[in-house]
């Protein structure tokens, strides 16, 4: 679900619509996640 998050707000940055910064701190969030999955293996 996260990645599907993602790639939609990532799909939005390219397409060069406005960008909230709700949205821009949520892509931390999630990035932030992934980083900390990636650190447990």
């Amino acid at each position: 679900m996260e990645l599907r998050l993602v790639s939609t707000l990532f799909k939005k940055m390219i397409k060069g619509h406005g960008i909230d910064i709700e949205e821009i701190s949520s892509i931390q969030k999630v990035y932030e996640k992934m980083l900390a999955l990636l650190g447990k293996f």
